[in-house]
């Protein structure tokens, strides 16, 4: 009776055993699938911004009676989306900028701008010189219309807009 009882506990055993090395590789594939998803996500949304930012027109250069420029005036968008806006900034002034601030102004619309390259915001230029950057801009959640938005250049030590550029964002649905 003793024999017959360790065999059934080792066949208990063993049957545990294997159940669990399937559930372990189990759980493995589904881990694998959803990372190889998640990865290839962000791969994609990488590469379709590259690929915008490519595509992307150069804004005409800079220069003392235009210290900024853009590469598009109107966008026409849709809500949630995210643009690459190309802008060129000149000093005009007779002092090198320690720090150029550049940002995009649609107060009451609901959108933001944020920098493709964290260096833009403190990019140091002498006077006379320009430089080009590319901004990715968030249109936020807003209803369908047409926004007036301001492109602002700013510079330390001097604060406060430099130069300003009026950018029409035409949102759809």
């Amino acid at each position: 009776m003793n024999l017959l009882k360790m065999r059934k506990n080792r066949k208990a055993a063993i049957e545990l055993s294997v159940t669990a090395i399937v559930i372990l590789i189990l759980a493995i594939v589904i881990l694998g699938l959803g990372l190889g998803f998640v990865r290839g996500m962000f791969g994609k949304a990488s590469t379709m911004f590259e690929q915008q930012i490519a595509v992307e027109p150069e804004p005409s250069p800079p220069s003392s009676s235009e210290p900024l420029t853009l590469s598009r005036e109107r966008l026409i968008v849709h809500s949630g989306d995210a643009i690459a806006l190309k802008f060129g900034v000149y000093n005009s002034g007779n002092k090198p900028w320690s720090k150029v601030n550049v940002t995009i102004d649609c107060s009451g619309a609901g959108t933001t701008a944020m920098p493709d390259n964290e260096q833009v915001n403190s990019k140091a230029l002498n006077s006379g010189e320009s430089f080009l950057g590319t901004y990715l801009f968030v249109v936020g959640n807003i209803d369908e219309g047409t926004y007036l938005c301001e492109a602002k250049v700013g510079h330390v030590p001097k604060p406060g807009p430099n130069a300003t550029k009026d950018l029409v964002i035409n949102v759809r649905k």
